[in-house]
């Protein structure tokens, strides 16, 4: 594993690279973990890199800016660098430059939204040298999407007393200052950002993980003639990651119900039709 680093200001956030030799190019998923930008989730790090490399997937990991470094567009431009590190050098990792998977979980999902649906505006490149469409990513797989922070303080109403005693923590970290254009939250509602410009999307929670957002988000898809396939399994438990699998868990959980526990091989199977491998 090497590292590349994706910020001149925060030495935290950099790409981890575990493309392996291969004599044909392969398909690549980048890996946003979750933690509500405020950690960054081991359960869907390694776990995740494990299962899509067995299935035959180059893997990078992006480790995001989070805590008080989250203020956008930083978060949004660590992703253009890094998915135009694996294009500009697929060659190099044995990746086909047209076949980059954003995969992410929880905070990393809407992390991976937001480039989806801005890779084309200016703001997604602003300070870099990528060259326009170098930052596309080709299909999200997301899992328990937030795709809106705007009603966050309503769900959640204990969350501001939480945060006054952890600056880390929240949402508020993601706004950033004047002219950034990311001074609100509905900024970062990815949900009306949807374009004939966004890649195709499988999306994938359980009933308890607030399903409606990734409804709202396959709808907008659908509107506007972008490919997807939603999945929200009826299960009691959230955060499903990989921690079903005795073999790969972080922190074993069998409860998760057996439906759950098939979005892995499935978005791999849909991943398969979209590249048409």
């Amino acid at each position: 594993m090497k590292k590349i680093l994706l910020s001149e200001t925060n030495p935290d956030a950099y790409m981890e690279v575990y493309a392996e030799p291969s004599e044909k190019a392969k398909p690549a998923v980048l890996i946003y973990p979750g933690g509500g930008y405020y950690a960054l989730s081991d359960t869907e790090r390694l776990p995740i890199v494990e299962f899509y490399r067995e299935n035959g997937f180059q893997t990078f990991i992006i480790m995001y800016s989070i805590g008080i470094h989250a203020h956008y567009p930083d978060p949004l431009t660590e992703g253009s660098k890094a998915v135009w590190e694996i294009r500009k050098n697929a060659g190099e990792y044995c990746v086909n430059p047209d076949q980059i998977t954003l995969v992410g979980f929880s905070a990393g999902a809407h992390a991976a939204t937001m480039l989806a649906n801005l890779w084309h505006k200016d703001i997604s490149r602003k300070g870099t040298d990528i060259p326009e469409g170098g930052n596309r990513p080709n299909a999200t797989v997301t899992g328990y999407t937030p795709t809106t922070f705007e009603d966050f303080y309503i769900k959640f109403p204990d969350a501001m007393k939480l945060e006054l005693g952890n600056p880390e923590s929240g949402p508020k970290n993601l706004l950033g200052g004047k002219e950034s254009g990311f001074e609100e939250f509905s900024s970062m509602t990815t949900i009306g950002m949807i374009s004939k410009l966004t890649p195709p999307a499988f999306l994938w929670k359980t009933t308890a993980d607030f399903p409606e957002s990734s409804l709202e988000y396959a709808l907008a898809c659908k509107k506007n003639g972008v490919d997807y396939e939603l999945h929200i399994f009826n299960d009691d438990s959230r955060c499903a990651a990989m921690e079903f699998d005795q073999k790969r868990a972080v922190n074993y959980n069998p409860n998760f119900e057996k439906n759950t526990q098939m979005w892995p091989e499935m978005s791999v199977n849909w991943l398969r039709k979209i590249y048409n491998l």
